[in-house]
């Protein structure tokens, strides 16, 4: 991170030097400022992208892995508070900063109310006072109706696979927050900010589990001594074991815009299930070259270092299963935590951290194993990521220093001739520059035709990957909802005891989850899946442009140089950097564009309800007429019946519900992602390509009447220009040291 920093300390002063030459140059007599806007929006453009690229860094893991313990050892400091419940689905963002502060993304009043009302579909026994018959947090009856309706559930319907149902988690933290955040919900202030002596009571909102479940996102600033951290954003995730699917799915869609993925793994666990799901998840999604593995060593639960390293192979093998050849490293993050804050460290927490220290391998062990990963970490962020974003700056740097020493050259070459000779070579220099334009011209044309020939085939992939009858997706999730089905013994009890409303409750709720856990597993990562393999589409088509015109600019610029040298002008004749391939990450930093949420959000309505009691009752009335005709009935027998056919309604309103969110999501990828992505990457390509034709096509019929002036106006301008001339070179020997040393 060091190298990176000095780096991006000189591109920055390059810059600026930049800058300073282009308007040194403007103020040379003859030069038209409207030439060099297009250097001076792409030196303001190499300024932005310096400032606020940033990479992200993902740690996950199952819940008490110690991804938050590991987290503040990054960060040399206790920052992060632990447990923030299993029903919360919080992203906590962590960057370096000019102060400590923590801003809380809260839900807004909708996203509230629309998460209440997805989980009380079917709930047996209430009815809202609001209007339109939904749910509203901010009505008082509202919430008795639904607190009392909780009361009422029966034990099975609190728990879901050996685990207290979320839904009924959901509703209670809900309803046992909201007067404690009430106001901040009548300001309708979906932001909240915690700075200076402030900074700790964040943490209440993650610890407590009714006021954690109101927000959405939470971002950490700290103050570090290492600035370069503020280019980089750690995100402590969710345990990849949470119960809710759709916490998962959060987590999907955030690692789809991480840099880099570290996984954290307990040394006392080891590799559980639910890491196995979850690593096949990542699998499946495209991601697995961005992940390091973190074995996060309880040095109080292995009492010799062979104990210990048995354990590291056998989680190094288990991993190895998904992950051939993983990248693995084992240390103790609380040690290492310990060992930063150890002034403000309790007795007990002192007399641990002495104990541990006291095995000597253990703890040198772990020591050279953090080192170890320190170096591979900073290794990867910088010449996987900031290497890219310095070399494609450096090249655009380079071309307009380029640039300017040409165009000292040339106006320096025609002062020295007289009037007559400077309109000769003039007019020269134009005939080459009418062919310049020519090229310039067709490089448009046909960036625009093959940007809108790409533009058609990127639309035909989503259109035929979402189609909602023969799409892949679409196909898998039809299988699944076809072949679910239900054992109507398994809600006898509350049949017995007259509660169909209840047992249909049960019945939607566990179809519901399966439901979830399928598309969180299956359905998202092959989504996510196909907007990598979009994106890199969409890359390559760029850099095989870029690598077909970029021998032509080449040659063009060759072709110039070889004939102003006729007509006695000297240019520079090193040959620019190679044209670097499109970043995707820049352009999208640059573009503001944001993948819209992946998240399959199915809303359900109470038609479900309707048809099953209307099943119930027209069963309840053949029950009653075989009885008539005294025909054998077996007691009951038409209740489960209709429990079993209220699974044909849900089915059919979700498939609807998802017909309906695919075509949502088709669009706004391809509208509001896709195509922007191939615009606004193509227009880069296109402005890295018009720089380094900016010399070749400058236009210098203004020379000639600064030719005509007297000797003093001249060499004053000649004198200038030389000037120029030295900086310029001078910048450009300087950039080729940093090319060099990148290199």
């Amino acid at each position: 991170m060091e190298n990176y920093q000095k780096l991006k300390t000189r591109l920055l002063d390059i810059n600026k030097n930049l800058f300073s030459l282009v308007e040194q140059t403007k103020a040379v007599p003859s030069m038209s400022e409207q030439r060099f806007k297009q250097w001076e929006t792409s030196l303001k453009g190499i300024d932005r992208q310096l400032a606020e690229e940033l990479v992200r860094v993902a740690v996950i893991g199952a819940i008490k892995s110690g991804k938050s313990t590991f987290t503040n050892a990054l960060f040399h400091g206790d920052y992060l508070k632990r447990g923030a419940g299993v029903v919360t689905s919080i992203v906590t963002r962590i960057r370096s900063g000019e102060e400590l502060k923590a801003t809380l993304m809260m839900k807004t009043i909708d996203e509230i109310n629309q998460e209440v009302r997805q989980a009380v579909v079917l709930f047996p026994g209430v009815h809202w006072e609001s209007d339109n018959d939904q749910f509203d947090i901010q009505t008082a009856n509202d919430r008795k109706t639904l607190e009392k309706a909780l009361e009422k559930l029966e034990m099975d319907q609190r728990i879901d696979r050996d685990a207290r149902s979320q839904n009924t988690i959901l509703l209670e933290s809900y309803l046992k927050g909201y007067d404690r955040i009430a106001d901040m919900l009548v300001s309708n202030k979906t932001t909240q900010i915690f700075d200076g002596p402030q900074f700790a009571d964040h943490q209440k909102f993650v610890g407590d589990q009714s006021l954690a479940v109101y927000v959405k996102d939470i971002e950490i600033q700290l103050i570090t001594e290492d600035k370069t951290s503020g280019n980089i954003e750690y995100a402590d995730c969710q345990g990849s074991d949470s119960p809710n699917p759709m916490h998962i799915a959060m987590i999907q869609d955030y690692l789809l815009k991480a840099h880099l993925l570290l996984y954290v793994i307990s040394s006392r666990t080891g590799i559980r299930q639910a890491d196995i799901r979850f690593l096949s998840m990542i699998k499946k999604m495209g991601i697995m070259d961005q992940i390091f593995f973190v074995v996060n060593c309880d040095l109080s639960e292995h009492e010799h270092i062979e104990d210990l390293n048995k354990i590291i192979k056998n989680i190094t093998q288990d991993i190895a299963v998904i992950c051939p050849e993983p990248e693995v490293y084992a240390f103790s993050a609380l040690m290492n935590l310990f060992v930063d804050t150890k002034k403000s460290l309790s007795s007990k927490d002192r007399q641990r951290l002495k104990q541990w220290q006291t095995d000597r391998d253990l703890f040198r062990q772990s020591q050279t194993e953090t080192e170890r990963f320190q170096k591979k970490l900073d290794h990867r962020l910088t010449h996987h990521r900031f290497t890219l974003l310095l070399k494609s700056n450096l090249e655009r740097q380079a071309i307009i220093a380029h640039g300017i020493y040409d165009l000292t050259r040339i106006h320096q070459d025609i002062l020295k001739k007289d009037r007559k000779e400077a309109e000769r070579i003039i007019e020269k220099i134009q005939e080459q520059q009418r062919n310049m334009e020519q090229i310039r011209a067709m490089v448009k044309d046909t960036l625009d035709g093959a940007m809108e020939k790409n533009r058609q085939k990127q639309s035909n992939h989503v259109d035929s990957f979402f189609d909602t009858k023969y799409g892949p997706l679409m196909k898998d999730i039809q299988t699944h909802i076809q072949q679910y089905t239900i054992d109507p013994q398994k809600y006898q009890h509350q049949l017995d005891e007259g509660f169909f409303s209840k047992a249909i409750y049960s019945v939607f709720q566990d179809f519901k989850n399966t439901l979830d856990v399928f598309i969180t597993e299956e359905i998202n990562p092959k989504l996510h899946r196909f907007m990598v393999d979009e994106e890199q589409h969409i890359k390559a088509f760029l850099n095989t442009i870029s690598r077909s015109y970029d021998v032509m600019v080449q040659d063009a610029i060759k072709d110039y140089g070889i004939a102003v040298k006729e007509f006695g002008i000297v240019i520079n004749d090193e040959p620019l950097m190679q044209m670097e391939a499109v970043d995707m990450d820049s352009i999208k930093s640059k573009g503001a564009l944001i993948l819209p949420s992946l998240l399959t959000s199915m809303h359900y309505s109470a038609r479900i309800r309707t048809e099953a009691m209307l099943n119930f009752g027209a069963l309840g009335v053949m029950q009653w007429l075989k009885k008539i005709f005294k025909k054998s009935v077996e007691n009951k027998e038409y209740e489960r019946k209709a429990l079993k056919k209220s699974i044909r309604p849900m089915k059919r309103e979700i498939l609807k519900s998802i017909n309906d969110h695919f075509k949502d999501v088709r669009e706004n990828l391809k509208y509001q992602y896709i195509f922007k992505l191939l615009k606004t990457a193509t227009q880069e390509l296109y402005e890295k390509m018009m720089d380094r034709f900016q010399v070749l096509t400058t236009d210098l019929s203004e020379m000639v009447s600064l030719v005509g002036k007297g000797k003093e106006e001249r060499d004053e301008a000649v004198q200038l220009l030389k000037s120029l001339e030295i900086s310029s070179s001078a910048l450009i020997a300087k950039i080729s040291d940093d090319r060099k040393f990148i290199e």
